[in-house]
């Protein structure tokens, strides 16, 4: 099975190991250029712009059965050779690691290995040939807007196409504590394009801020401790409120 990493980046360096058996090409998108092996410059490209680039030139260096998608910035919690053999096992449309954010350190509660997911972070990202032949380029119609709504086009018509066949490997995590400059008004958002902010979510899983109608935001703003803190003491609330009804019952 033949992999590419496409990878942009701001300083052409790398922070991760990429397999030896495995080939990689660098996007580096800031004014000044360093010179790196398997790298090209494009100044000023949005990330859609940049990706699309990556996919361009990937397409006519070889024939790949899947191309990840990476950005720079972001941490990984495993070898990527683990996340490359889970590819071969699978064989997946597309795939994700999982993105842990507060939010899943504060609701999600699944064990599985894998879940089946519509939305994903796409600072991490394989596609299948077949699936991205047929998807990309990514739209840059939004990117004076917010570049969020690139991905998340691209998303729904993936999930028009093959609804649930997203994978995300639970246990194999990343996480992105930087944050870069770029449009984000998500609050003009076309009327066709709907971001999920809770896309990292299960189709089917339950977490317990929706069991308490907790906005999303919300408890990212109130912090991990007193959001648990807030949970533990309605549990409590709730479980007297039970022991005080069967007293009465008696």
């Amino acid at each position: 099975m033949k992999l590419i990493y496409l990878i942009q980046s701001d300083t052409g360096k790398i922070h991760y190991r990429i397999p030896s058996t495995s080939d990689v090409l660098l996007l580096q998108w800031q004014e000044t250029f360093q010179a790196a092996e398997h790298s090209f410059h494009f100044p000023h490209s949005s990330w859609a712009e940049g990706r699309n680039e990556l996919f361009r030139r990937a397409k006519a260096m070889d024939s790949y059965d899947y191309f990840i998608f990476v950005d720079d910035d972001v941490d990984l919690y495993f070898d990527l050779m683990a996340f490359e053999k889970l590819l071969q096992k699978y064989q997946p449309r597309r795939a994700v690691p999982w993105y842990f954010h507060e939010w899943n350190r504060l609701c999600s509660d699944t064990k599985s290995h894998i879940d089946l997911v519509k939305y994903v972070d796409h600072a991490f990202m394989a596609i299948r040939k077949d699936c991205a032949q047929e998807l990309m380029p990514y739209t840059t119609q939004y990117d004076d807007v917010c570049w969020w709504l690139s991905s998340e086009e691209l998303c729904e018509r993936f999930f028009d196409k093959w609804p649930l066949e997203t994978f995300r490997f639970n246990k194999l995590v990343i996480n992105n504590l930087k944050s870069r400059e770029y449009p984000k008004n998500y609050n003009q958002q076309p009327q066709n394009i709907s971001i999920s902010f809770d896309s990292q979510e299960p189709s089917k899983q339950i977490c317990v801020a929706y069991r308490l109608k907790l906005n999303r935001h919300i408890c990212i703003k109130l912090g991990k401790v007193v959001c648990c803190l807030l949970i533990k003491l309605v549990s409590l609330l709730s479980l007297n409120v039970k022991v005080f009804s069967k007293k009465n019952r008696k």
